[in-house]
């Protein structure tokens, strides 16, 4: 009896608390999902469009009130160059309604069109330039364009780049009519590199006066900044170090080239402050030599980096772990990782550090393999390290192996592992040397 008038109690109350709730819950749902529907349907709005000139190139940035897609469309016959806002719409006021005339070689005019109530696009006029690069950047969201000069003696008006199938575009003409247009997407140089599909054209070979060579080597880390420590006792910034020495000496000796070390004792040197030593001296190679650490001691292999998005969880985990400066904290300085591609003068250094990196991932793996067994080609990998940050010369960083591995960290003590790690990477720079015309073996 008690347990039937319980089960009634209980109904009663679930009851009114239903009918009691229910006019609330109805009022409230219906305007949270028009809400909702409506933040997703407001378009955002394009605050500024600022353009400025800088050495080697123009960057042109677009802020944005929010975040919002945007397509990039590039016009072969016109050689313009639009950025599409599909969800987004000019500020309102006097600033977008004129074309801007430019006295640039690189872009001529700046257009703005909007092609309907929230689509809107910026155009670029393009003259004599290089190459160009579009990417975003948060807080505040914004868009930003860098087109980089033509090279010293080119006439080119563009890099000549594979093209992507045409497919039809909405683009507004001058007389406000909306027409289609068949358009070319470019696919620019620093795609191509990640793409494994795509080839990479060789720069053209020259003679190369090893005087006026100025390689940089820089041994990771130092002082009280130990790097990675791994098993017997074993810390990066001994193992690097040693690497670094031999493999000046070989340089000094064999190719007869100026060698500079950023550290040549257990000194801590910022990760900044190695870049910046490599423009001093106005290096024509920059190599950082490291070694892999993480918490899966099976995890092995020999890996080589040059500058840009990393496009891996590894990748990211070792980006983390270099860039971590005396104090336990990753250095994210703002100025420098929201404008990564800026120092760098153009394109062509990018592929250079490409081709330098899978000289010497080449070289290395095919000579570690020939005097050790289980030997893991861990391939040529983008990342963002801080200490490749403001290097106008090709410039890589090498993870030479894992001081976590039991099998790897043995070979890390010997001298004969370290030996051949340094005779590989030397190799790998010469194989590289000869195959390329490097703008830098000329005194400047």
């Amino acid at each position: 009896m008690k347990k039937v008038l319980s089960l009634k109690v209980l109904f009663l109350c679930i009851t009114i608390c239903c009918y009691s709730l229910q006019p609330f819950g109805a009022n409230c749902s219906f305007p949270l999902l028009e809400l909702s529907a409506e933040a997703a349907s407001h378009p955002a709005i394009i605050k500024n469009v600022r353009h400025g000139i800088q050495k080697g190139f123009t960057r042109v940035v677009i802020d944005l009130e929010k975040k919002t897609s945007y397509k990039e469309i590039f016009v072969e016959d016109n050689s313009q160059l639009i950025i599409d806002f599909p969800s987004a719409q000019f500020a309102r006021g006097s600033r977008f309604k004129k074309d801007r005339h430019l006295q640039d070689i690189t872009v001529k005019k700046i257009t703005y069109n909007s092609l309907n109530g929230s689509n809107d696009q910026v155009v670029f006029d393009l003259g004599e330039y290089e190459s160009y690069r579009v990417y975003s950047l948060g807080n505040p969201f914004r868009v930003v364009v860098d087109i980089f000069n033509p090279l010293p003696g080119s006439k080119k008006k563009h890099t000549a780049i594979t093209t992507i199938k045409p497919k039809n575009i909405i683009v507004k003409t001058k007389k406000n009519i909306v027409e289609k247009k068949e358009v070319h997407k470019i696919r620019k140089p620093l795609d191509n590199l990640l793409n494994k599909k795509s080839q990479i054209q060789k720069i053209p070979k020259g003679l190369i006066n090893r005087s006026e060579l100025t390689i940089v080597i820089d041994p990771g880390h130092g002082g009280k900044d130990s790097g990675a420590v791994g098993l017997y006792g074993l810390k990066e910034k001994h193992i690097v170090l040693d690497i670094g020495k031999r493999l000046r000496n070989i340089f000094k000796y064999k190719y007869k080239c100026k060698v500079v070390m950023t550290r040549d004792r257990d000194i801590f040197i910022p990760l900044k402050e190695r870049t910046r030593l490599a423009e001093k001296y106005n290096a024509s190679l920059f190599i950082s030599i490291h070694v892999n650490a993480t918490r899966r001691n099976i995890a092995n292999g020999i890996e080589t980096y040059f500058l840009s998005p990393a496009k891996s969880e590894s990748a990211l985990e070792t980006q983390a772990r270099e860039n971590i400066i005396v104090g336990g904290k990753e250095d994210r300085s703002s100025s420098d990782l929201d404008f990564i591609f800026a120092s760098m003068k153009n394109t062509q250094k990018v592929n250079e550090s490409s081709l330098l990196a899978g000289s010497i991932q080449k070289s290395i793996i095919g000579d570690v393999k020939k005097k050790y067994k289980r030997v893991r080609n861990l391939g040529v990998k983008t990342a963002m390290f801080v200490v490749l940050f403001g290097a106008s010369m090709p410039s890589v960083l090498i993870e030479s192996a894992f001081i976590t591995n039991p099998r790897e960290a043995k070979r890390l003590k010997t001298s004969n592992y370290r030996q051949v790690l340094a005779d590989s990477i030397y190799k790998g720079v010469e194989n590289y040397l000869k195959q390329t015309t490097i703008e830098y073996n000329v005194k400047r």
